[in-house]
């Protein structure tokens, strides 16, 4: 009785304890939850700082001067985002190897290299006084919020073991060239093109990789295999990093477009945008309402930019989508066989600059690196410090000592601060053109419409003209070889750009941007026209258009894509119905579908399957499994090449090399894959199709950086949720086809603003607003992104102060100055 009385009071102490802990791990958790209303005293304002916050958490700051203005949005950004700011400060100086071991010194190594940090330290003393002003004031607020609530920081910093470091203004000009980094693909495809010259030579590479149909819409109508030994380090570092950001394949994009009043319901010029990102937790884009005497401007922001990057103010509304440039080369650099710290540049040798940088790593020694710069760029093939550099790609007749070098715009100096600046306070065209010629990195079509009834558009950004013409090939020098170099950029007047066209119109989904007749080279990397056929498809369908409508077209599921390969693929299967009994049970789904990928969808499902398997049966036979693998992480790339092959009856592509007696027709590939797709899915969703969906397969996670461990994960992941769209809606659900078919990329948010109702805006920005888990505002707005609903973000700054007594859920909190001798 004693045993079993004393192992009851050991069970109820050891519950006790274990209640008490939770109940104080719980109060403690609670108490990093962000201050929204009430007052706090802090030190640097010159004048007291209204803070309304909506029921959906996003901050309209009123500052009196610009200095308290970007204080206040570094202030209220950490108390959101702290932990996103400080994984953005750890990546772009090279250090998270100091929390995370040396399971990242690859991707430190990458970052040192590329020199993200070395390229914010140069900016930070080329930009205007204006911008230093600005970051200054930004940083003070982030910094300020980091010392006061010492001890009060979220779960990712108990996780990791770790504090945030405070931030410079060189780590905000850094994390823009990141962010510039991230948006450019010329690099990745420079290798993919040069592996696919290697194997199957220089006519089928074009025909996977350059061409693009001119019925295709434009926005503006009328020695390789050991060059990839060497740069193979520096593409697996970068899918590290990669995979650290969210990014499991190269498959981002965005819609645009902007209608002039005659086109409109409303009489009023409007514009939508909704750039399709990785869908993480949390959001890429932070929400923000910025207000002086001088200023009323909203929009969305990047956690460590202070400036509205797309947004609306009282004159003007702007957004953007990528412009697919090819803004970098490799170079093939000789290297004097004399003087090993010498290379060939413009027709003598140059020595190199080599800079020292130290990786701290977790629970091991630091690790010393040595980086090597040249005239064009970093030396991107010492990432990895094994590499022979002994190469024959001169064509020398004998072996000359070579390393590859990377030039990108992103490493010339600029300042987009100042551009961002000018944007929020333009007020006509004038003033727009004037703010975007600031911007240089990375190379946008900037859409624009104003409150007179003006749209526009502009391809904003440095494009470099190439001294020849050299398609994706690297860049040799050496003594016998001229230097092609960069001969400049496109002047901006010569950009593309439209005014008030006759259409009543400008759309963009990253396609091709100008015809061929443009006498300057901006890109092949074109997303497949999908997107945009279908946006024109609806814009011009009426005559006049509404804010619904608007609404409705960023939530399209019909894909053009799908259509075209149904019209080819159903007289195929049409053929065999009275054969096969799979095929006689699918054929009614596919022949009475209208190619939507809705989420309830047999047929969308059906289709996607198969569309992976046709995609392997027709290239995996002629690149190989690993190249062909490499080729999917670009899904632009074989969805715009299967369309082409098709329209243009490249029948040869069809034909199975495996089997060298016998030519395969596109038929029999076509049966083929969709056999291997209908078992596949039997596999997967059961023999009865009746209860197939597509959204079975097709969910989407809002992943958290720390969302592959288990509790963090079940914390901090939202999701999986059922998805609808692929990568070829208006409503983008990409997906990673070596990884099918949980979406990876889609609408990071949407905006669509209607002069019509001056003011306000209607957004989404998922999952939420604010980044702690207790929050009301953490996932608030899933839901509505995923049903196409919108929220209200308002800019009439009398609504705003007087939603806190009319509207439920607002707050207000006051910053006010701390006097030098408080404690």
């Amino acid at each position: 009785m004693r045993v079993g009385k004393l192992i009851k009071t050991i069970v109820i102490l050891i519950a006790i304890f274990v209640v008490v802990t939770l109940v104080i791990s719980y109060h403690n958790f609670r108490k990093s939850l962000p201050k929204a209303k009430g007052t706090i005293e802090l030190s640097g304002l010159r004048e007291p700082v209204e803070i309304y916050r909506d029921s959906y958490g996003i901050p309209h700051i009123f500052a009196q001067n610009d200095d308290d203005l970007y204080f206040a949005a570094g202030y209220v950004t950490a108390q959101d985002r702290i932990w996103q700011l400080e994984l953005t400060r750890r990546i772009v100086n090279g250090q998270l190897s100091a929390i995370f071991g040396d399971t990242t010194l690859a991707v430190d190594r990458l970052l040192l290299t590329l020199g993200f940090k070395r390229i914010g330290q140069k900016l930070s003393f080329f930009i205007s006084d204006q911008s230093r002003r600005i970051l200054t004031a930004y940083v003070k607020g982030i910094n300020t919020y980091i010392r006061q609530n010492k001890g009060k920081y979220p779960i990712e910093f108990l996780v990791l073991n770790c504090e945030p470091e405070l931030w410079r203004v060189e780590d905000c000009l850094a994390f823009s060239r990141l962010t510039a980094w991230q948006l450019s693909f010329a690099w990745h495809t420079e290798l993919l093109a040069a592996n696919l010259l290697t194997k199957i030579g220089t006519e089928k590479t074009r025909e996977l990789f350059c061409k693009y149909s001119p019925r295709w819409p434009v926005i503006i109508p009328s020695e390789i295999a050991k060059l990839s030994n060497l740069l193979t380090p520096l593409r697996e570092s970068e899918k590290l990093l990669s995979s650290f950001l969210g990014i499991h394949a190269l498959s981002v994009g965005s819609n645009g477009w902007v209608i002039a009043p005659g086109k409109s319901e409303s009489g009023y010029a409007s514009l939508a945008n909704d750039p399709h990102l990785p869908l993480t937790n949390p959001s890429c884009w932070y929400v923000m309402h910025l207000v002086t005497p001088k200023l009323n401007v909203a929009g969305f922001t990047f956690p460590g930019n202070p400036g509205i990057v797309i947004g609306f103010n009282d004159h003007i509304a702007w957004g953007v989508t990528n412009a697919m440039a090819d803004d970098a080369d490799f170079y093939i650099e000789t290297i004097n066989s004399n003087n090993p710290n010498q290379y060939w540049y413009n027709g003598h040798w140059e020595n190199f600059q080599t800079i020292t940088d130290t990786i701290v790593i977790k629970n091991k020694p630091p690790r010393p690196i040595i980086i090597r710069l040249t005239k064009h760029g970093p030396v991107v093939s010492d990432i990895h410090p094994q590499l022979s550099l002994k190469t024959s790609l001169m064509g020398s007749k004998k072996d000359s000592p070579v390393v590859v070098t990377l030039r990108w715009t992103g490493q010339e100096l600029s300042d987009e601060g100042l551009a961002i600046y000018l944007l929020n306070r333009a007020r006509n065209w004038q003033d727009f053109q004037k703010a975007i010629r600031y911007f240089k990195v990375p190379v946008e079509n900037i859409l624009y419409a104003d409150r007179r009834g003006n749209i526009g558009y502009w391809c904003a950004g440095t494009i470099p003209v190439r001294g020849e013409k050299f398609g994706f090939l690297p860049m040799k020098t050496g003594p016998d070889q001229k230097d092609p170099g960069w001969l400049g950029s496109i002047p901006f007047e010569n950009l593309p750009h439209l005014y008030n066209p006759s259409t009543g119109f400008i759309a963009t989904a990253n396609n091709k941007i100008v015809p061929d007749s443009y006498p300057y080279y901006i890109s092949i990397l074109w997303e497949p026209p999908s997107r945009i056929e279908r946006i024109e498809e609806i814009l011009n369908s009426k005559k006049r258009l509404s804010e619904e409508n608007l609404k409705s077209l960023q939530t399209d599921l019909l894909s053009p894509f799908v259509r075209k390969i149904m019209q080819f693929t159903l007289p195929i299967i049409r053929e065999d119905v009275q054969h096969r009994e799979n095929f006689r049970a699918i054929y009614p789904y596919l022949k009475g579908w209208d190619f939507s990928m809705h989420g309830e969808s047999a047929a969308a499902a059906i289709f996607e399957v198969f569309l992976n398997h046709l995609l392997s049966n027709t290239f995996q036979d002629e690149l190989g499994e690993k190249l062909y693998r490499e080729y999917l992480y670009f899904p632009g790339l074989p969805i715009r090449a299967l369309w082409y092959l098709i329209e243009e009856r490249k029948w040869h592509w069809f034909d199975d090399v495996s089997t060298p007696d016998r030519v395969e027709t596109p038929s029999e590939i076509v049966k083929r894959s969709l056999s291997e797709a209908l078992t596949e899915l039997e596999e997967k969703l059961g023999k009865n199709m009746a209860k197939w969906r597509w959204d079975k397969l097709h969910t989407v996670m809002f992943r958290h950086f720390l969302g592959t461990e288990t509790m963090p994960g079940k914390l901090l992941n939202i999701g999986p949720l059922p998805m609808p769209g692929s990568y070829t809606t208006v409503f983008n659900g990409g997906y990673d086809f070596n990884r099918p078919y949980s979406c990876i990329v889609g609408p990071s948010m949407r905006m669509i603003h209607d002069f019509a109702h001056p003011g306000q805006t209607s957004i989404i920005n998922p999952p939420g607003q604010v980044a702690h888990p207790l929050s009301a505002n953490f996932k608030d707005q899933v839901d509505f992104w995923l049903n196409g609903l919108y929220i209200n973000l308002i800019s009439d700054t009398s609504r705003v102060r007087r939603a806190l007594k009319e509207e439920k859920g607002w707050k207000r909190l006051l910053l006010l100055n701390k006097p030098q001798n408080s404690r």
